[in-house]
């Protein structure tokens, strides 16, 4: 059964890799053999519950990223169930197994890497999986592919980088080569009046959109939030923000400078003839990037900044009844008190975020403190 990301089904590729260890028979292990890796897919292994998982890596050789090969270090620790291997020569193989030691139960394969922004999201018609129950002839042939391939494979608790490259190397690289996003409002009048009756003050945050997106008088989740992109740093940076094509959306996989990992959408459209995103949001949730910053902003300040479900469950009220009811005075005050302003960026250190593409399509977005602040 041949399977592609469509119009009709954009994860379909996400959703077939990703099953969790229900729907299989009680004991069933996975085994994924893939060229590429993303920075976010392999957290998702965490919570598939399989017996055993193997992640075999085969295009990376000597040249894996300290900051990649820190995350699998992680992830490998988290769950002793889950193992990666690099390889010591090039196997461009992109193959999922599950089944219960050499017994398979199904199988895929094609042209998808185990990446959600380059092949298992969105990119529609681009990568493809042929699935398949077990047959004893393709199972005899993948056990014995896999038993050929052992030794390549190099633990990854045993690998030494050779890039020689440390961790402030790596962010020096990243602060030299960047470019900045600004978390500032572009807008020179004021907008319209937020939930709160705020209006934006220009050359400050932006009151009902961007960080702040969720106090809009629209209809995102309070906690919501973007990284506006201007035309200009489109204009600046044609390297760093793409055209789109047929105005769909781009996802990109995103490595945080303090390790977290998260995918992304650029999305939106900006301009005529040629169609550019005008926003960064978390993929699939826009509230996870929202709290991740808000959480990043709060501890650095020493304030609370993310949002409670009930204050979020009261301004979804608020909204969807259109103001025909008041907001809870207490939850009014609450939130009121977490709008994010220029001066608590002020505080924080910095009101923009440094973002880098790297060599493998994916991105390196800076919000640290400079040392020197």
């Amino acid at each position: 059964m041949l399977l592609y990301n469509s119009v009709e089904n954009k994860t379909l590729l996400h959703d077939t890799v990703f099953r969790k260890n229900t729907s299989f028979d009680e004991g069933t292990e996975l085994t994924i053999i893939t060229g590429y890796i993303g920075f976010s897919t392999p957290e998702g292994l965490l919570h598939l519950g399989f017996k055993n998982t193997r992640v075999i890596i085969g295009m990376y050789g000597s040249n894996i990223s300290p900051d990649l090969h820190s995350i699998l270090l992680r992830i490998q620790r988290q769950n002793p169930n889950i193992k990666f291997f690099y390889t010591n020569g090039k196997i461009h193989s992109k193959i999922y197994i599950w089944h219960k030691e050499d017994k398979i139960e199904e199988y895929a394969i094609g042209s998808a890497n185990f990446s959600l922004a380059t092949a298992l999201v969105e990119n529609l018609y681009r990568e493809t999986l042929d699935l398949f129950s077990n047959e004893i002839e393709s199972e005899k042939k993948i056990n014995q592919y896999i038993k050929d391939i052992n030794s390549f494979l190099i633990p990854i608790d045993g690998y030494t980088s050779t890039l020689g490259a440390t961790k402030k190397e790596w962010h020096l690289m990243v602060e030299e080569r960047g470019r900045l996003l600004s978390l500032l409002s572009s807008r020179s009048t004021p907008a319209n009046p937020n939930i709160l009756g705020v209006t934006t003050v220009a050359g400050g945050v932006s009151v009902s959109s961007g960080l702040n997106w969720g106090y809009s008088n629209g209809l995102p989740l309070l906690g919501d939030a973007y990284i506006a992109i201007s035309s200009e740093f489109v204009k600046n940076n044609p390297d760093i923000v793409l055209p789109k094509q047929k105005e769909e959306n781009i996802p990109i996989e995103v490595l945080w400078d303090d390790g977290t990992t998260m995918l992304m959408l650029m999305e939106g459209n900006m301009g005529k003839d040629i169609l550019y995103p005008k926003q960064i949001s978390s993929y699939n949730n826009k509230s996870l990037l929202g709290s991740y910053l808000r959480k990043r902003i709060g501890e650095k300040i020493g304030k609370v900044l993310e949002f409670t479900d009930e204050e979020i469950n009261e301004v979804k009220r608020y909204k969807n009844l259109k103001k025909e009811v008041v907001m809870d005075k207490q939850i009014f005050d609450s939130i009121e008190t977490k709008l994010i302003t220029k001066d608590i960026l002020n505080k924080y250190g910095r009101s923009n975020i440094d973002i880098k593409k790297l060599n493998n399509g994916s991105y390196y977005f800076d919000f640290g403190i400079k040392e020197n602040n």
